[in-house]
Order: structure tokens, then C-alpha cells, then sequence
């Protein structure tokens, strides 16, 4: 009975010596960190024709959506002509900001912006159109996060050509892509980055007046990859990398997938176009998502004890290697 009673006060305090190994060892094994960063900025857009192309209606609109850690961000949702806006939920978001380093805090962001004038007749004499979208997820916590930020950026313009002509599409891209995770194994979790871009050219009227709705159908269409193809109803001049692809982040919680800053210009011309009304549209979209998952309490209970077993093996390894 007495030795009994020495072995019950001994597995009590083995219990509580686990749950004390527990609470030292366990906020450094559920320690994560991630990140997703998508940038693509498209300056100097120039659209040029000579078949002398009519004033036309030019609209634009920005999308940035997002949640963070269960929380949505401030949805943007805009449609005019020039815009630059953001959204952001937690500290240490800075649009338009290529993340490098450390991760830099726990937050999510994304910024939309067009501004300029891109769409003139030849000789192109303007400064031309620049849009940018970014989404970035930051995650620094002692625990877990889910996070989805999405910008869209669309530019739309209506023209009318007076006489049969190509059309010339040169633009400069900056994208950059970053996907990131650093952690202990017992947790998973996933980071990707990505960045779209198209355009299209439909002809909507033949010789048809202001206002005619009566569609047609798509007589352009560009979705540049870095390789010849991509692009029908027209042929490909500057094509250095694709525009839409994406990163990601998923090994046993030590990854890194990055796309660093690359820069080039872009040109392609449309085959000729007939006299009659046509519409440009341009879709560009950047997306990031990180996620890090912690198991569940009794999965982390077992972790530390598994810890301590293995701390109570080596010791009497230790104890039996002295003796």
C-alpha cells in the first residue's frame, strides 16, 4: 500500500512536471511565420492607331477585397477614370511595397490604382496610362491565420474607327512574386502569389452610329506568357515573361518561392481592323493567400509529452553512461 501510494504522488507529479514542460516548450513549437506578396505595375500604356480613332468613352473600376484572420478588410469597389486606393486590417502595410526581408508584422493589404491617359491617335505624344495592383498577407502570430487578399484592376475605352487601321499595344511590367514560410514542423500551412493580366479587343458595331449595342464579337486577345502564342488576331513584338503565374509556399513549414522584381517592355499590333466601333478591354489582377494551421490541443499535448519522454530517455541514458 505505501508503495502504491509512493507510485500515485509520483505519476502526480510527473503530471504536473508535464504540464509544466508543456507551457515552456510549446509557445516556441507553435511559432509561425508566412507571407504572400503579388505586385504587377503596368506604366506607360500606349494604345495607338492611324485609322483616326474617335473620342471615346474611357472607364476604369478597382476591386480590393480581403479577410484577415476571419475579419474582411474595407472593400474598395470604384468605377471612374483615375483612381489610386487601399485597404488594410493590422499593422505595417505600405502599398506597393516590395516585402524582401524578415516577415514584417501581421497584416493584410491591397492597393489598386489607374491614372493616365493611355488610348490617343498615332503619333502617341502623351505620357500614357499606368495601373497597379498589390496583395500582400503577413503573418507573424503565435498561433494561426487565414488570410485572402485580392486587388482587380479593369480599364475599359470605346472607340470608333473612320478608316481600316492596325493597332500598336506597348507597355513596360514590373512583377514581383513572393511566397514564404518559416515555422516548426508540427504546424502546415501554405502561401501563393499571383499576378493575371488580358487584353481584349472587341468589335461591337460595323459603321454603326454612337450608341449602337448590337456585339460582334472579340477580334484581339493577348494574355502575354513569356513564349510565342498567347496572343490571336495579332502578332507579338516584346513578349520577356509571362504576366500570369503564380509562387508557392508549402514544404514541411521551411519554403520559399520568389519571383524577384523582373522588369520589360511589352508590343504587340492587331491585324487590320475594319472601319466601325470597337471596345478595349484590360483585366489585371493580383492575388495572395497565407494560411498556418495549429493542430488541435490534445495533438499539442502529446507533442509535449513526446518532448519530455524523449528529455526522461536521454537522462537516464545519460544517468546509466555515468554509473
Amino acid at each position: 500500500m505505501k508503495f502504491a501510494l509512493k507510485k500515485s504522488v509520483s505519476r502526480s507529479g510527473l503530471t504536473a512536471a508535464v504540464s509544466l514542460a508543456m507551457l515552456s516548450v510549446l509557445p516556441s513549437v507553435a511559432r509561425a511565420d508566412a507571407l504572400a506578396q503579388a505586385i504587377l505595375d503596368i506604366s506607360v500604356f500606349r494604345l495607338t492607331a492611324s485609322g483616326s480613332p474617335t473620342a471615346g468613352t474611357v472607364t476604369g473600376s478597382g476591386i480590393v477585397t480581403g479577410v484577415f484572420n476571419g475579419n474582411p478588410l474595407a472593400g474598395i469597389n470604384v468605377s471612374t477614370q483615375n483612381f489610386a486606393l487601399q485597404t488594410s486590417l493590422g499593422v505595417g502595410y505600405t502599398p506597393n511595397t516590395e516585402y524582401t526581408g524578415a516577415v514584417p508584422g501581421n497584416f493584410a493589404g491591397g492597393s489598386t490604382s489607374i491614372l493616365g491617359v493611355g488610348v490617343t491617335n498615332a503619333p502617341f505624344n502623351g505620357l500614357g496610362a499606368r495601373a497597379i495592383s498589390d496583395a500582400v498577407v503577413s503573418l507573424q502570430p503565435q498561433g494561426n491565420g487565414n488570410v485572402t487578399s485580392t486587388t482587380g484592376t479593369t480599364f475599359a475605352y470605346e472607340f470608333d474607327l473612320a478608316s481600316s487601321s492596325t493597332v500598336a499595344i506597348t507597355f513596360n511590367a514590373n512583377q514581383f512574386l513572393r511566397a514564404f514560410l518559416q515555422g516548426t514542423p508540427i504546424l502546415s500551412g501554405a502561401a501563393t502569389a499571383s499576378t493575371t493580366w488580358q487584353m481584349t479587343i472587341a468589335k461591337t458595331c460595323i459603321n454603326a452610329p454612337a450608341g449602337c449595342v448590337v456585339p460582334v464579337g472579340a477580334v484581339f486577345n493577348w494574355s502575354p506568357n513569356g513564349q510565342a502564342g498567347g496572343i490571336t488576331g495579332g502578332t507579338e513584338t516584346l513578349d520577356p515573361f509571362s504576366l500570369n503565374r503564380g509562387v508557392t509556399a508549402s514544404a514541411n513549414f521551411l519554403d520559399e518561392d520568389v519571383i524577384a522584381p523582373v522588369n520589360g517592355s511589352f508590343a504587340a499590333m492587331t491585324n487590320q481592323l475594319g472601319i466601325g466601333r470597337y471596345t478595349m478591354t484590360i483585366a489585371q489582377t493580383a492575388s495572395s493567400r497565407a494560411q498556418i494551421e495549429v493542430p488541435e490541443p490534445g495533438t499539442l499535448a502529446l507533442v509535449g509529452l513526446s518532448l519530455l519522454g524523449l528529455g526522461v530517455v536521454g537522462r537516464r541514458r545519460m544517468t546509466k553512461a555515468a554509473a
